[in-house]
């Protein structure tokens, strides 16, 4: 409400009220001032309270970010790049809403690239405007990612995937986007330090084969 004899005035970073009379907000009382609009086209925009990128197990990285509000929000898009120029959308997550004062996500990037990875998310509003947060770096050691041999490569059937007993423990196949297909794949033979994969059910393509802390390409014919 607009009351006679008040002003507002706009400063960057500040809004001033005044001239606003007692008979409203009366002497060592609590005073409240709330701002809105009227118009559906200028809400409020998404309040980023935290956005970060970190290395975790397997040398995957998760990237988690915090909102305050979400008012006119639709969806959130990671996004990945190996120069911090050119970035590729990692994964789209839909706007979490509800009445809660904070919101948490965090997405799991199975296939950061050597070396170093750049992270940054955009946010879309309703309306198709979107926004970027500030950017976050990490770095995988090349040199940890070395710890087994896979053999034949290209491969069509049959893949031996040879390493230590504790780097076995785990073996799993994603595709480049992240997408976890490993039961698409059958353990035929194993021992101690080799591992033998059937993977003719998987479609021709690129795919990350990782175990307990390494990781390689394979190309399936």
């Amino acid at each position: 409400t607009i009351y006679d004899g008040s002003a507002i005035a706009f400063s960057p970073g500040s809004i001033i009220a005044g001239s606003i009379p007692n008979a409203v907000i009366p002497a060592n009382s609590t005073r409240y001032i709330t701002i809105g609009s009227a118009s559906a086209l200028t809400p409020l925009p998404v309040d980023l309270t935290a956005f970060n990128a970190n290395v975790t197990g397997n040398n995957s990285v998760t990237v988690s970010w915090q909102t305050g509000n979400e008012i006119n929000n639709d969806y959130f898009t990671v996004q990945k790049s190996l120069d911090g120029i050119a970035w590729q959308d990692l994964m789209r997550i839909k706007t979490a809403a509800g009445p809660l004062p904070l919101h948490s996500y965090n997405i799991i990037d199975q296939n950061p690239y050597m070396g170093i990875s750049w992270y940054r998310l955009q946010q879309t509003d309703l309306d198709g405007r979107f926004k970027y947060s500030a950017v976050r770096v990490v770095m995988i050691d090349k040199t940890e990612r070395n710890s087994i041999v896979v053999y034949p490569n290209p491969v069509s059937n049959l893949l031996t995937v040879k390493g230590s007993s504790a780097e076995l423990k785990t073996v799993k196949i994603y595709t480049l986007t992240g997408q976890d297909v490993t039961l698409t794949a059958k353990t035929i033979a194993s021992s101690s330090t080799a591992r033998v994969l059937d993977i003719a059910g998987l479609a021709p393509g690129v795919y990350n084969i990782k175990t307990s802390t390494g990781s390689a390409k394979i190309i399936k014919q």
